[in-house]
């Protein structure tokens, strides 16, 4: 697997930065991570996803997962900084309403 998931607090956010390859191979330990965040904290999730350098429909399965884990829970998962390829499938499938990439200015780290 060529990814790495890094995981810290903010505030009432639980911020994940993921890098590298988000695809099929990845998609269980992206879930587990997903999952591990939403027990015990606050299910509010942002997912920095600047270094994510290829995404595909099998990584996106585990975005929509967590954000309806997070929705069930009075949550939400919100998308920072999400680099090119992130967005490029974003947009392909459609799925900008549900999965919406904000810009690094917005959020403070």
């Amino acid at each position: 697997m060529n990814f790495s998931l890094n995981t810290r607090r903010r505030n009432i956010d639980t911020v994940i930065t993921v890098r590298g390859e988000i695809d099929i191979a990845a998609r269980r330990a992206l879930r587990a991570e997903f999952l591990r965040a939403l027990r015990p904290h606050e299910p509010h999730l942002l997912l920095e996803m600047s270094g994510v350098t290829f995404l595909d429909c099998a990584g996106l399965r585990p975005l929509l997962e967590a954000r309806r884990w997070a929705g069930l829970r009075g949550g939400s998962l919100r998308l920072m900084a999400a680099s090119a390829p992130v967005r490029r499938i974003i947009t392909l499938t459609g799925l900008e309403d549900a999965l919406p990439c904000e810009p690094p200015a917005v959020w403070e780290l």
